[in-house]
């Protein structure tokens, strides 16, 4: 089902009060090219780059993997094809993750300085450099009785997630959840986050108006994501044109004969060679 989301104009958007940074780490590869990674990220990882590296740090467009050491067969892992300049991650990225029990959807990202953006499909957005196609949200389908995200959206200073959760963890609360029953439904809850750099605190959890019908979840999505929506755009516009030259520096800087990238699909596979 879908919801028309109105997109606010430039003349109402808002720069918000400054956010408290992220903080990042500095990692090598196996081949001892430098990344620079948000702090959170780094406990119990390896990483790697296909990319260029120039004087020991990442450089240019490449396919960024981790890949978390839980003991786990398969190894959970996040991958991304993304741009960066001396180990620096910069501009628009699509990243997945790939081998947990409940996969999280795939996610766009906007890196500028020690902030990001990102968003998952749904929420109407379509973007390409600073367009936004599309205005109308579409949730996911219903979901089984597990708990995990299901679509999200993070602004620089909070982050809006809507969660599938099992039946069972609202025995008592909400009608029909009841301990001596399997868990074969999923409740669907709204939960907001506040962004204290590499912190996040959980703000609110609101139950859908019908905590079983995910269609009932439109209207609220749609209201609380609004401040969201108006920071990201902002955001956007003050950091684009900083990213843009730092793109053209990297493009210049980089030698002809740098090994690029394989070309890949949208779920980051590689694409056969396309007749000449």
């Amino acid at each position: 089902m879908r919801y028309l989301v109105q997109l606010c104009l430039a003349s109402c958007w808002t720069v918000p009060a400054a956010a408290k940074a992220l903080l990042f780490d500095v990692v090598k590869t196996s081949s001892a090219c430098e990344l620079r990674v948000v702090a959170a990220q780094v406990k119990n990882s390896t990483f790697e780059w296909d990319g260029g590296c120039i004087n020991g740090k990442a450089e240019g467009m490449g396919r960024f993997m981790q890949t978390l050491q839980s003991g786990t067969a398969p190894a959970p892992r996040y991958r991304s094809t993304q741009t960066r300049h001396a180990g620096v991650v910069y501009g628009y990225m699509t990243a997945y993750t790939e081998g947990v029990p409940a996969t999280f959807p795939p996610a766009v990202y906007f890196y500028y300085g020690d902030a990001k953006i990102s968003f998952t499909q749904g929420w109407g957005w379509s973007l390409d450099g600073l367009h936004v196609g599309g205005t109308q949200m579409a949730l996911p389908a219903p979901a089984p009785a597990k708990t995990f995200p299901m679509m999200s959206i993070h602004s620089p200073t909070r982050r809006l997630v809507l969660h599938a959760s099992d039946c069972l963890n609202y025995d008592g609360k909400v009608d029909g959840c009841a301990a001596d029953r399997p868990g074969n439904r999923a409740v669907y809850v709204v939960r907001e986050y506040d962004n204290e750099g590499n912190i996040v605190i959980l703000r609110e959890s609101t139950l859908c108006p019908k905590p079983f019908d995910i269609a009932s979840c439109g209207p609220l999505l749609a209201q609380k994501s609004a401040p969201l929506r108006a920071e990201i755009l902002a955001f956007l516009v003050a950091a684009k044109p900083a990213v843009d030259e730092l793109l053209k520096q990297a493009h210049s800087a980089r030698p002809a004969d740098l090994p690029q990238p394989a070309a890949v699909d949208s779920a980051g596979q590689p694409l056969a060679s396309s007749p000449q």
